[in-house]
């Protein structure tokens, strides 16, 4: 595309986008915006890309067609990093160590365009270093190595350190199969064991070492998005009152967020000295695509007080183990600007997220200072991972695996030309009686032949691509002469042999034999016809492995040897570890079980604080996949300890119940009984005799009897007001109204009455019938003395009485004429109307004389 330069004030904006794709691919750009940009892919395949461009007046685009290949979900962050040296060539510019981090790959000694250290006489390890302005997430590191063949040799070794938290430098762990590779004309790459979170790595060389690197590349994790900054202030602020964030949250596919540092381009108080909309670019330590802060300065900022939260999205790849939230979220004000606030997402939703299922969940949330009317939203989408892998697990590797090498290599400069060893050593074709039976004959198609070229620790090397467990390896060395003559010189066994492994580390161990190193010689005069059938072998500790080394050390004499190898055989073992045997955790359950159906309101505060902390951790241990059969066990044993201590204090405080006096005497005993039975109990589990399903037996009997107490009843009030006025009415009666034989049973009555009246337990019932009784027998009089008699106050309506309920007043006769008659008759004799009753007691009368 060209610009035709008009409109002459206007600007060119650049946009790529994504045209096609493989099914599923997504290409994505660092800078989206900008004309030259880095993007990645998520899978290899074909992708059509395009560039548009527009000045506002015309748009033009571009396509091109590119194949990518999917990323490993890290980006190179060397260039945003500061690179320096130990030292630099004199003849070199002093920073001349920024080249390493160019993007620019040189293999020969291109001026100013390379870093070496030749001169360096500083007696120290050499070392190139990068520097970030925050912590960057690595995964693995690449260099670039030249040489010009003089005064910069080749690298011979080298390793990565990184500065922690404390800016103490450590060694970095490579991952399974990693190793410090010099290779020339090409990038040597190492991949970390785990995740480097540091603000420095260096390249670290031999003390007096000469060496000389075009590129160091450093890759972190990339993240999805990194969270933009949002602003509203008031118009005439100061650009400090921004107060832009020195770190923004990074999101990962793995659900983690990550504080990165974050470089903001300059702001000026003349931007807001009016009102005025504008982003500043952030650059982002670790993210390359960086962030942006959205700035709003306004007029009316001061009366923005509540807006509503606006939703936000966060990606995470499916089988995540964990997610976290954004801390803050836009708020978008009546005046249409937003302002970044702190939120507190609703737990319940946050469990809610199934990270094992593809799909959308939507979390709600609350902004912390109100500021929001309305409820934030979170939309977290849970995605297949493009880079997963169903490839299964390779099976091992078992028997003598020797074919089964990818690779077989051997040291630099350590093979003829005539003689090499690709295809020799793992080919089967081992010294047999075929081989020559006289001396100084051509074997050269069958041996890796060194000759002259031979030296101490050179080494053939067979990598398997996958880890292989091994724990024997032989070898089949050829002579050229029957008889080791030193003044001959030519192929010879060797002196001494080693195997070597690589470690996790990325360091070649020597393996640790179990038996002595065996050396076979073969010859024209011995052709694999001894015992060993031509082996020398070793025997060794298993050790796992990607690569292994057969490390020689030649003959020597006063003419040049060579060694020779015709065969050189692995023997692999099945290392793969046994599924481990589940944990029994069911007895673990059952206890929690138990532990969670108790009843907290039963124990004191402090005791049951106690006691959930035991039962926390034991439900942690439950929850733990990797937990060990003692750590279960452990946790069971709190758990009972914890809940025998409990059971004590509730018999304590059942004892305290029982003695309360407020409960029935039916259900205290039963309670007692349920005390009686728990300190049995505890008294035999001080002596080991009682099982913990005795215990939780008796303490679901104490507290089953604890909560079957029931109450006394309300004591009732008892009114005896009626039954004393009876006694007296009945103490004062005329002995000759009364036969014998009814003057004894009202004397009988008052007694009983008086009995009742005595009685401070006495039930409002047992007053009643004794008034009854006695109201019956102080109208039992004789016959003579019924109404119409000359007794006063006696009736028969009165006699009645006894059957009235009520307020108990004296009670109507069956006639009009009868009541007005005895009302006069009582008035005239002086006679008194007591109203002995209240509400629901009985009347009586009494002769005022």
């Amino acid at each position: 595309m060209k610009d035709d330069g008009l409109p002459a004030e206007g600007d060119v904006a650049t946009t790529w986008s994504q045209v096609s794709g493989p099914e599923g691919g997504t290409a994505k750009f660092v800078d989206a915006s900008a004309a030259s940009t880095t993007v990645t892919f998520n899978k290899e395949g074909d992708y059509v890309l395009k560039l548009t461009a527009s000045d506002g007046e015309k748009e033009g685009s571009k396509e091109i067609t590119v194949h990518g290949i999917s990323s490993d979900g890290t980006v190179n962050v060397a260039p945003q990093s500061s690179a320096s040296a130990s030292y630099t060539n004199g003849y070199q510019p002093k920073d001349n160590a920024k080249k390493v981090i160019d993007g620019q790959v040189v293999y020969t000694n291109t001026p100013n365009e390379t870093w070496n250290n030749w001169g360096d006489n500083t007696g120290v390890e050499p070392w190139l270093q990068l520097k970030w302005a925050g912590k960057v997430p690595l995964k693995k590191a690449k260099v670039f190595f030249w040489a010009d063949g003089g005064g910069v040799p080749m690298a011979s070794s080298w390793k990565l350190q990184y500065a922690d938290a404390d800016g103490d430098w450590q060694d970095v762990k490579l991952a399974d199969g990693q190793s410090y590779m010099v290779n020339q004309n090409e990038g040597n790459e190492v991949k970390f064991a785990d995740t480097v979170e540091t603000d420095e790595l260096r390249v670290v060389f031999p003390k007096g070492a000469i060496v000389g690197a075009s590129e160091f590349e450093a890759y972190a994790i990339e993240p999805v998005s990194v969270d933009e900054v949002n602003r509203l202030v008031q118009t005439g602020s100061k650009a400090d009152d921004l107060k832009l964030p020195s770190t923004v949250s990074a999101v990962y596919t793995d659900g983690s967020r990550r504080d990165l540092a974050v470089t903001w381009d300059k702001v000026t108080d003349a931007q807001l000295a009016a009102d005025a909309v504008f982003d500043v670019k952030g650059t982002v330590a670790g993210a390359l695509s960086g962030t942006v802060a959205h700035i709003a300065a306004r007029s009316d900022t001061a009366s923005q007080t509540v807006g509503n939260a606006q939703p936000v999205e966060q990606t995470v790849y499916q089988n995540a183990k964990s997610i976290d939230l954004p801390a803050t979220v836009p708020v978008k004000f009546p005046n249409g600007y937003n302002d970044d606030r702190k939120v507190t997402w609703k737990d319940a939703d946050i469990k809610a997220i199934d990270l094992t299922k593809v799909g959308d969940y939507e979390v709600a949330g609350t902004v912390d200072d109100g500021s929001s009317s309305a409820a934030a939203k979170l939309t977290v989408h849970v995605v297949a991972d493009p880079n997963g892998s169903s490839t299964p697990k390779p099976e091992p590797l078992v028997g003598w695996i020797e074919g089964k090498a990818t690779k077989t290599t051997i040291s630099p400069d350590s093979e003829a030309t005539w003689s090499p060893a690709e295809g020799k050593l793992n080919d089967g074709v081992v010294v047999d009686d075929t081989w020559p039976t006289t001396d100084d004959q051509n074997v050269n198609d069958k041996v890796w032949g060194s000759w002259g070229k031979a030296k101490n620790g050179m080494y053939a090397q067979y990598d398997f691509g996958q880890s292989v467990t091994v724990d024997q390896s032989r070898a089949q060395f050829w002579a050229n002469f029957a008889e080791t003559d030193d003044s001959k010189g030519g192929l010879e066994v060797p002196d001494a042999w080693e195997i070597q492994y690589l470690a996790e580390d990325g360091s070649w161990k020597d393996v640790e034999p179990t038996e002595d190193y065996t050396i076979v010689r073969n010859s024209p005069a011995s052709r694999a016809d001894t015992d060993a059938k031509g082996w020398s072998a070793v025997t060794f500790k298993p050790v796992a492995t990607k690569s292994l080394r057969l490390v020689l050390t030649p003959h020597t004499g006063s003419s040049t040897f060579g060694a020779a190898v015709a065969e050189w055989g692995v023997h692999g073992i099945d290392g793969t570890e046994p599924e481990p045997t589940p944990v029994d955790k069911t007895a673990l359950k059952s206890a929690l079980d138990t532990a969670n159906g108790l009843d907290a309101s039963r124990y004191t505060a402090a005791s049951w604080a106690e006691f959930q902390q035991i039962i926390d951790a034991a439900q942690a241990v439950y929850d733990d996949a990797n937990a060990t059969e003692e750590q279960v066990a452990e946790q069971v044993t709190k758990l009972e300890d914890g809940q025998k201590a409990l059971v004590a204090l509730a018999t304590d405080a059942a004892k305290a119940e029982a003695a309360s006096g407020k409960y029935t005497d039916k259900s205290v005993e039963a309670l007692n009984k349920a005390i009686e039975a728990a300190e049995g109990v505890l008294k035999g589990d001080e002596v080991g005799e009682v099982t913990q399903a005795t215990v939780q037996e008796a303490s679901a009997s104490l507290n089953k009897a604890v909560k079957a107490l029931e109450e006394k009843p309300a004591a009732e009030t008892v009114k005896k007001e009626s039954l004393k006025a009876s006694i007296e009415q009945a103490k004062k009666a005329d002995k000759s109204k009364y036969t014998e034989e009814a003057w004894q049973a009202l004397q009988s009555q008052i007694a009983a009455a008086q009995k009742v009246y005595d009685d401070k337990d006495a039930k409002q019932v047992d007053v009643d019938a004794a008034q009854d009784a006695l109201d019956k027998a102080f109208w039992a009089t004789k016959p003579e003395q019924k109404p119409g008699s000359q007794q006063p106050g006696v009736t028969d309506t009165d006699k009645d009485d006894k059957d009235n309920k009520g307020d108990r007043v004296p009670p109507t006769g069956s006639a009009v004429s009868v009541v007005a008659a005895a009302a006069v008759l009582l008035t005239a004799a002086g006679v008194t109307i007591l109203k002995h009753r209240q509400s629901g007691d009985h009347g009586s009368a009494r002769h005022s004389a």
